[in-house]
């Protein structure tokens, strides 16, 4: 993958992207909705992937010790930007190797839940307490 590409912000941007278009669609139009919601998903969940597969899991930094243990964290794909220079705020992302494999989890389950979302009408009804987002299934006891 590029590395002059901020691919971190991108992935936290196409989600708020989508989520923000998602206010445009009309309520009573369920496939534009579950079809913006994959694509949103779906870009994401590529993105990550590009980004587990050019993750380096050996990085060459020096250890600050004798010990392993005393190696020093590496983080790739790292983006530092000055975001409130009055305060020294910086804006800074960088992925490690638990935080690739969490990444990849999150936009994985995001991807699995909206792609097996019901489109159809029959989504819960008013009367249940809760309600399961990827199957439709109402649980609880409903008000009578």
């Amino acid at each position: 993958m590029s590395s002059n590409i901020p691919w971190l912000t991108v992935v936290l941007v196409i989600p708020l992207g989508t989520a923000i278009l998602l206010q445009l669609v009309p309520r009573d139009q369920r496939a534009a909705i579950k079809g913006l919601t994959v694509l949103g998903t779906l870009a994401t969940a590529s993105i990550v992937a590009g980004l587990l597969v050019a993750f380096n899991q050996h990085p060459s930094i020096p250890a600050v010790g004798p010990r392993p243990q005393d190696q020093a964290i590496a983080f790739q794909f790292e983006e530092i930007h000055s975001w409130i220079p009055a305060i020294g705020a910086t804006y800074h992302l960088g992925l490690d190797g638990l935080s690739a494999w969490l990444l990849a989890l999150d936009a994985f389950v995001f991807l699995l839940g909206a792609s097996s979302s019901t489109s159809s009408g029959r989504g819960c009804s008013s009367r249940s307490t809760s309600c399961s987002p990827t199957t439709g299934v109402a649980t609880g006891a409903g008000r009578r």
